[in-house]
């Protein structure tokens, strides 16, 4: 129960991050690439940028890692990811929380779901775009997003409560 817990506490603290603007800065602004199987583009920078210097505030994120906000579109629907450390949790298309180490997403969903439960993630030369490739749905390519600028197509699919069959009973006794 307690990890059940710890779960959804991870990802409600992931969708806080991303609606909050906490975390780790940006140049880039875009969407994602979604699946390999046709997903839309999102804008990309056309390289006249900067040359993604420190940012001010905040958690910052080095080039060279996965740590901050990311967002893939995905079958015409937005997911985000966000890596902070080893822990790292998705939203849009079902919330799931756990870790990532060694460059493996080990994940578990609230709805049970196992699409985007175990992945092996690989970060761009640039730092900009994480391609996840999914044991159990394929590649998807996240864009690197700024926090504090939301995509337009915020997820609809949040959970409003714990699952059903959570065990009842007093969990601090044992």
């Amino acid at each position: 129960m307690r990890k059940l817990v710890r779960l959804s506490v991870a990802a409600s603290a992931a969708a806080l991050l991303l609606l909050t603007g906490c975390g780790g800065d940006s140049d880039s602004s875009g969407g994602g690439t979604g699946k390999h199987k046709g997903g839309s583009h999102g804008q990309d920078s056309d390289g006249d940028g900067g040359t993604g210097g420190s940012g001010s505030g905040g958690a910052s994120s080095a080039p060279g890692s996965a740590d901050g906000a990311w967002h893939a579109t995905v079958e015409g629907t937005s997911l985000f990811l966000t890596i902070t450390g080893n822990q790292a949790a998705t939203i849009g298309k079902g919330s799931c929380a756990g870790t990532y180490q060694a460059q493996t997403l080990s994940l578990k969903c609230a709805d049970g779901s196992t699409d985007r439960t175990s992945g092996k993630a690989e970060l761009s030369g640039d730092g900009d775009s994480l391609t996840v490739s999914w044991e159990a749905s394929g590649e998807e390519t996240f864009r690197r997003v700024d926090p504090g600028t939301l995509p337009q197509e915020l997820p609809t699919d949040l959970p409003t409560e714990l699952p059903s069959d959570l065990p009842t009973g007093d969990v601090t006794t044992q």
